[in-house]
């Protein structure tokens, strides 16, 4: 080390001394001499005392002997008088080798004259204390220490000698360097750390407790910790606290509010420090932010609840689809039962006109039964994708709700069932909606009330409100006197795939989709589907849907005869006639044989000259080659889908070719965007499978009358 240095205090009480002589010479009066390595001019006078009084057998027992530092006595004149065990480790020499020789040869000569002046303020009776310097051991190497000295008194208080102490320097900066270190490192540690003794006031904290604790670190030492933490965080700690001071290991959370108002968590951590004997000395403690982990422990939690319930539900869904399943396949076993039994019956031989007759009503009305299946599943399949289409055209309530009853009249009258209507208030004559599926909603509704009502009645009850944030609506209730539904049921009643109960099918039939539809196509249409209901006493649906911009207040007139408008280009004429298409030359591309045979005789027994194809690209021909020769069909009837080029790619081709001709899609697809497909591809028109014959003649005849 190049100059004297003075660190941290570190005292070392002046000693005083008193004994017997132990013969050895006294230092002089006229005071430290020579030897020390002083010349006249550092003489400093003392009074003669014996060096005997340092002898204390006790005092150099503890001191050269106890203790683990260098410990050595100088005499006045500077000569080595006493060197400790500690002495002889960290320089190097025995006591034999220095004894009586003089302090210089521990020091180097740059130290010298640095080293004369700290010997003179000890003689003056100065204690000088924590001062590094420089000396080196018995093998020349330098040696860095830390040096204390303390002037040693007779029993008159007059100075005899000087004690040097001295330590490893590098061992002592190093544990200072180390525990600075350390300091900094907790500092920095985003967690409290804090130390408490037994009594409970704080000896240690770092500086995370202002953060997270809004504690100060330097006013803090000292003081208990209840007036650290303050009265309220330390009731949630006291007694974990005073478990850890009786030696227990304490683990807790501490809920305190932040100057933000932010509530946060803490994990403490709270141990007893022992000594070496096992005696407690005070607590250790650490306090963690856990706020984070907590909000992401409840997130998780809410997220498992959440996937729980929502398996539960996947796994009610495939239940109730199962059962969905198990009754399509008996709603669809049943009809196809009688259709293929009752055509059975129509191949016998001998079979009466009256047999044949009841066999083809029964494969007729079963038949109709299974369309209204398949309606019904894809009606649930595109409204659950989202690509439902509703018009939104003028249209008659009133007419819609004739038809309905008209339709509906005759199944209750097979039950003996009244079936009423009752108009309150006045009802427009004209609403703005989708009639099809307004008429579809209380068929559905209708139906169901008469299914589940064994005796009374059902009434229809028309109505309209003015909704501020609906707009204008027309309300349908529908009541009836029938078996009503349970609470528990009510709540499962708009699930797709489900009815009241299962036996509820078994007992009545039905797809379970007939009100998850009606409700879906409700709330489409700007309005909804609500229940109330009262077992054994009966039944009221409420549909609504809005009723846009509304005609009149008045109510029609019974005698209203106007047919319903499902769309302003799209009316079709009233039932053909068996001449309805006499004269009219149809080319027909159809790949199905039955589909061939039944419709090209539909069509021949209306009067119709039919030309038939398997497939697009024969049509494609035949309807060039009649057009260039001047001698085009009055309609081309096109099945979608066939082999080697479909009904669309043909469609297109003769459009691009210039032939303006009425072409008629015949899709088996019952879906909006299918149909659109058909239009956009060039088609004027389209008729779906399974054919209506009535339908598809009419459709046929308005064309064909148009052309001519």
């Amino acid at each position: 080390m190049s100059s004297d240095r003075k660190p941290q205090t570190e005292t070392l009480p002046a000693v005083t001394c008193a004994g017997k002589s132990d013969g050895k010479p006294p230092i002089g009066a006229t005071g430290i001499s020579s030897a020390a390595g002083l010349d006249k001019s550092d003489t400093i006078p003392v009074r003669e005392s014996s060096i005997s009084d340092l002898n204390s057998e006790l005092l150099w027992s503890v001191l050269f002997h106890a203790l683990p530092e260098a410990i050595v006595l100088f005499d006045r004149a500077g000569l080595v008088r006493k060197w400790s065990t500690g002495a002889e480790q960290l320089y190097g020499y025995s006591e034999a080798e220095v004894m009586g020789k003089p302090w210089s040869q521990f020091v180097p000569d740059d130290r010298q004259a640095s080293m004369r002046r700290l010997l003179r303020r000890a003689c003056l009776g100065e204690n000088i204390n924590s001062i590094d310097s420089t000396h080196h051991r018995k093998d020349g190497q330098p040696l860095d220490v830390r040096l204390s000295w303390a002037p040693v008194r007779d029993s008159r208080g007059e100075v005899t000698g000087i004690l040097m102490m001295a330590r490893d320097a590098t061992a002592v900066n190093k544990v200072l360097t180390e525990a600075a270190y350390l300091r900094v490192l907790v500092d920095v540690l985003p967690v409290v750390v804090f130390y408490l003794n037994v009594q409970g006031h704080v000896r240690f904290i770092n500086r995370a407790s202002i953060s997270l604790l809004g504690i100060d670190s330097e006013t803090a030492m000292g003081r208990h910790i209840r007036d650290v933490m303050g009265e309220a965080l330390y009731k949630q700690s006291q007694e974990c606290i005073e478990r850890a001071i009786r030696g227990a290991a304490v683990d807790y959370e501490l809920i305190l509010e932040n100057s933000q108002s932010e509530t946060r968590c803490l994990q403490m951590t709270v141990r007893p420090d022992h000594d070496g004997l096992g005696r407690i000395l005070g607590v250790v403690g650490v306090a963690s932010d856990i706020s984070a982990a907590k909000r992401y422990e409840a997130e998780l939690e809410k997220t498992n609840q959440e996937l729980s319930r929502a398996k539960a539900l996947s796994e009610a869904a495939t239940q109730a689809k199962s059962e969905f399943l198990a009754n399509m396949s008996h709603e669809i076993r049943t009809p196809m039962t009688a259709i293929l039994g009752f055509a059975d019956v129509l191949m016998t031989p001998d079979v009466s006109p009256a047999e044949v007759h009841e066999a083809a009503g029964t494969i007729r009305r079963n038949g109709v039964h299974l369309l209204e299946i398949i309606n019904d599943i894809l009606d649930i399949s595109k409204i659950e994708s989202g690509r439902i289409a509703i018009e939104s055209i003028p249209c008659s309530p009133e007419l819609l709700v004739r038809e309905v009853v008209e339709l509906m009249r005759i199944r209750a009258d097979e039950k003996k069932l009244s079936l009423d209507v009752e108009y309150r208030g006045d009802i427009p004559s004209r609403i703005s909606t989708d009639p099809t599926r307004l008429r579809q909603i209380l068929i559905n509704l209708v139906s169901n009330a008469i299914k589940f009502t064994q005796m009374g009645g059902v009434s229809l009850i028309v109505s309209t409100e003015n909704c501020p944030t609906r707009g204008p609506l027309i309300v349908f209730e529908v009541e009836d006197s029938g078996m009503g539904i349970s609470p528990a049921s009510l709540s499962r009643l708009f699930q797709p795939f489900e009815q009241g109960d299962t036996s509820t099918t078994r007992r009545f039939g039905g797809t379970g989709l007939g009100l998850v539809i009606s409700r879906r196509l409700a709330r489409f249409m700007g309005g909804d589907i609500q229940v109330d209901s009262t077992p054994g006493i009966g039944s009221t649906f409420r549909a609504f849907v809005s009723a846009g911009p509304i005609d009149g207040p008045q109510r029609l007139s019974p005698d209203q005869t106007d047919p319903v408008v499902t769309h302003p280009s799209r009316a079709i004429a009233p039932s053909a006639t068996g001449d309805a298409l006499q004269g009219c030359r149809i080319l027909f591309a159809e790949d199905g044989l039955d589909n061939q045979l039944l419709i090209s005789r539909l069509l021949e027994k209306s009067g119709a000259n039919v030309r038939l194809v398997d497939n697009g690209r024969k049509a494609l021909d035949a309807a060039l080659a009649a057009w260039q020769k001047q001698e085009p069909f009055d309609v081309l009837l096109l099945d979608m889908l066939m082999p080697e080029m479909d009904g669309y790619e043909a469609t297109r081709r003769l459009r691009e070719a210039g032939y303006r001709g009425p072409i008629i899609a015949l899709t088996a697809s019952a879906m909006h965007q299918d149909r659109e497909r058909c239009m956009e591809s060039g088609c004027d028109w389209f008729a779906a499978k399974p054919i209506r014959r009535d339908e598809l003649i009419s459709i046929i005849a308005r064309f064909f009358k148009a052309a001519k």
